[in-house]
Order: structure tokens, then C-alpha cells, then sequence
């Protein structure tokens, strides 16, 4: 496959992605959206995680390997435990910091607590 088919499957599938995810999340109320977003989540990092690292892996740099795969991992890691729902408005709420998740919606104010994957 050659960089520039590579280039298109890529945006095509992430444009894919995004916009069904949206989709898809706007039909959801608040409570199924913080079940299912996690979820969804880690689904779309597994489908794209094979186009960061495939280049890498076919051109023998396993430097940037490694360095994908632990970018890989953190993005996982903040997409799941410290991204917050509101149960209340249905708002995503993304950590302020790395280590930090919010605490409270800041669109409505109400308390926020941590998602779970297999709830």
C-alpha cells in the first residue's frame, strides 16, 4: 500500500469514526452515553492505533513503535477513567490536567463520577 492510499484509508476511516460516533451519541440519553462512551472510546483507539503504528513497524523504526504505543495507552487512559458524563445533561467533559479529572459538569454544575467499562 502506498503512503498516499495510506494517508486516504486513514482519514477516511477517522472521519468514519468521528462521525458516527457523534451520531450515534447525540440518539443516546445521559445515562446510556456514559455507559457507552468509554466503550466506543476504546473501540475507535483499537480501529486507529494500527495506522500510527504500522509505519513504524514496516520501516523498522521500533523506537516510534514503542513511543506510539505508550501514547496509545495514555490516550486510552484518559479516554476512560478520567473522562467524565454528566449523568444529567449528557455533557462529555474532558480531565483538566493528566492527572486531574472534573470534578463537577461544567455546563449544569452537578457532581461528576468516574465511568466504568463493564458496569
Amino acid at each position: 500500500m502506498t503512503e498516499e492510499a495510506f494517508a486516504v484509508v486513514y482519514i477516511a476511516l477517522f472521519t468514519v469514526l468521528v462521525f458516527a460516533g457523534w451520531l450515534y451519541g447525540r440518539r443516546l440519553d445521559p445515562r446510556a452515553l456514559k455507559r457507552w462512551y468509554p466503550r466506543f472510546s476504546l473501540l475507535s483507539i483499537a480501529v486507529l492505533a494500527p495506522f500510527l503504528l504500522a509505519p513504524a513497524l514496516v520501516w523498522g523504526n521500533y523506537l516510534f513503535a514503542a513511543i506510539g504505543c505508550a501514547v496509545i495507552a495514555l490516550i486510552a487512559y484518559m479516554a476512560v477513567v478520567k473522562t467524565r458524563i454528566c449523568e444529567s445533561c449528557g455533557t462529555v467533559t474532558q480531565p483538566q490536567n493528566l492527572v486531574t479529572a472534573a470534578a463537577f459538569c461544567p455546563k449544569c454544575g452537578v457532581e461528576l463520577f468516574p465511568n466504568r467499562i463493564f458496569a
